[in-house]
């Protein structure tokens, strides 16, 4: 089987699938396009002569019929051109870049780098000058085959001692005819940098010397930006002349003179950046001695107060037409102090409040007279503060104590007893925010296994410390053990576990329970444990179990009792 639009055979026996072929397809150009593929131009690239016909040819396939356009840079000329090649002349020396390309279905394209430089290098005899009266200058054309001067002589150099225009035509390695010229004119010796000048205070002056002198020497050396420099800044501050010597050519000199007189005006000082205080103003002061002053802000005053934020300069007019100028910022406008007391109108009894006014003042003053921080009172009365934070603002603040309040008192059990080997908690009748005991406990309870004298300090709602104590006294109370007959395990928190009770201090202690068995269903050595009816984790019958205890309390001799337990269901 043929499928004669992808060009495969196919066996009809053998199942076939997408993946078995694939389809392939290509655009192709014509045959005559297509082999222009690769192009290679070549030639000379290093070259010397102007006269001189350079050909470059351009390489390409060899079915190829398309012919290169070729890019040609200024300064070359084409003298002949053919499918392939190219002749041509070159006007100037220099670095040149030859392009040719072809364009079909892929546009290919080659360039070439040609180099035309003289066989004996670039003839230059200089640029136009003056001469000095009775000084002389060498024309130098170096290095080229043959020399002929505009006053007839052949030698690679000449000597000038008169102003004129002078020429030279050379003939390189390469056989190229070369030509410069120079104008060399009379030099006047004359200079110029400008009139007298007057300025005023630090300003300074910009003294310019015309070009063409091969160096420049400046005097007096005071306040002069340069002493050798064509152009100088100079900024004296008292009234000096300067002199300049410039040489035109070697031993041939100019000179000029300018005198800087010097205007002084007074010093404005505004003061360094400041800040103020919210509700208040600052005077910036530009000073006396002037006639004329001039804000930015628009005033024309000596003073200005101003109350915002910004930047505030001032120019003043002396009378001598100089100007002092300074500027000064006023940087931030600083919020008042705000001092917060305790709100708090009330004191306890026989308690002493401290009343602060806060950290970070430079400063305070209370109506007691007080220049502490804080002050301590003890009873009722106005009460106030005057604070000066680092910025020099003022605040105040002040509070009226008018009640005295109770001090809690009565608030412990009264006096007790307690058995040698008994605990007993002890606690405060109604609750308090704050709990202090002898032991430095902060709970609002202790217990307590010894006779003794406790105290608790508490502190109220109205944050109001007491003090109270209370006598525990010591009692001979019963010894030994106590086991009940019965317990009735069913969840109702009721006589729920049987464990016995010893009286006495506890210094050994082991407890078993037997089933009729003789099992052990339940034991322990902790007096706090007891049995709950259950073993292995499943709920015994009710019946009569036996139990046994061994113990010691106090300095009794070790003891063992056994007797029955009734579990009732």
């Amino acid at each position: 089987m043929v499928d004669s639009s992808l060009g495969i055979i196919a066996d009809p026996s053998i199942p076939y699938t997408t993946v078995d072929a694939f389809v392939q397809s290509r655009y192709t150009c014509p045959d005559y396009i297509d082999s222009c593929s690769f192009m290679k131009i070549t030639g000379p690239v290093s070259l010397c002569s102007l006269s001189d016909t350079y050909t470059y040819r351009m390489h390409r396939n060899r079915k190829c019929t398309l012919s290169p356009q070729w890019q040609l840079p200024a300064g070359v000329t084409i003298i002949n051109q053919t499918d392939s090649t190219l002749s041509v002349q070159f006007s100037t020396f220099g670095v040149y870049r030859i392009y040719a390309s072809m364009y079909s279905c892929i546009p290919v394209k080659d360039s070439l780098i040609v180099n035309m430089v003289s066989g004996s290098g670039t003839l230059n005899i200089g640029a136009d000058t003056s001469i000095c009266p009775g000084s002389t200058i060498t024309l130098q054309a170096n290095n080229f085959l043959s020399y002929l001067w505009n006053n007839g002589s052949t030698g690679s150099a000449i000597t000038v001692t008169q102003p004129g225009t002078y020429w030279v035509e050379t003939i390189d390695s390469c056989n190229n005819r070369l030509r410069d010229s120079i104008i060399i004119k009379a030099y006047d010796q004359l200079i110029n940098i400008g009139p007298d000048r007057i300025k005023c205070n630090n300003d300074t002056l910009h003294l310019n010397a015309p070009g063409g002198f091969l160096n420049y020497t400046w005097s007096n050396n005071y306040n002069i930006s340069s002493t050798t420099a064509q152009n100088v800044v100079v900024y004296p501050s008292v009234d000096t002349t300067y002199y300049l010597k410039a040489e035109k050519l070697p031993g041939c000199f100019a000179y000029d003179t300018v005198h800087i007189s010097v205007n002084h005006s007074p010093l404005v000082n505004l003061g360094i950046d400041t800040s103020i205080c919210i509700g208040t103003a600052i005077r910036f002061d530009a000073g006396p001695g002037f006639v004329q002053y001039q804000w930015n802000t628009g005033a024309s005053t000596q003073q200005i107060s101003v109350n915002n934020v910004g930047i505030f300069s001032v120019i003043a007019t002396a009378q001598n037409g100089c100007k002092s100028f300074d500027t000064v910022r006023l940087v931030k406008i600083n919020q008042l102090p705000v001092v917060s007391l305790n709100p708090d109108t009330t004191i306890c009894y026989s308690d002493t409040r401290i009343l602060d006014a806060g950290v970070g003042y430079v400063s305070y003053l209370w109506n007691t007279g007080s220049v502490q921080r804080s002050i301590n009172v003890n009873g009722t009365g106005n009460f106030s503060v005057n604070v000066i934070d680092a910025n020099g603002c003022k605040g105040s603040g002040s509070i009226y104590i008018n009640t005295i309040l109770p001090t809690p008192s009565g608030f412990l059990p009264p006096d007790t007893s307690i058995c040698t080997y008994s605990k007993m908690v002890l606690k405060t009748a109604v609750p308090f925010n704050q709990y202090l005991w002898n032991d430095n406990s902060v709970a609002s309870s202790i217990t307590v296994s010894a006779p003794g004298l406790y105290w608790l300090q508490v502190m109220d709602n109205k944050n109001c410390k007491g003090k109270d104590t209370i006598i525990v006294m010591p009692k001979n109370c019963t010894r030994g053990l106590f086991v009940p007959g019965a317990f009735t395990p069913n969840g109702d928190f009721k006589n729920d576990l049987f464990k016995p009770t010893l009286f006495g201090t506890v210094q050994r202690y082991e407890f078993i329970v037997y089933n009729r068995y003789g099992e052990t269903v339940f034991e322990t050595k902790d007096i706090m444990k007891g049995w709950d009816g259950a073993y292995k984790g499943k709920q015994q019958n009710a019946g009569v179990y036996v139990w046994k205890c061994i113990y010691q309390v106090d300095s009794q001799m070790l003891t063992s009792e056994q007797g029955t337990i009734v579990l009732i269901r």
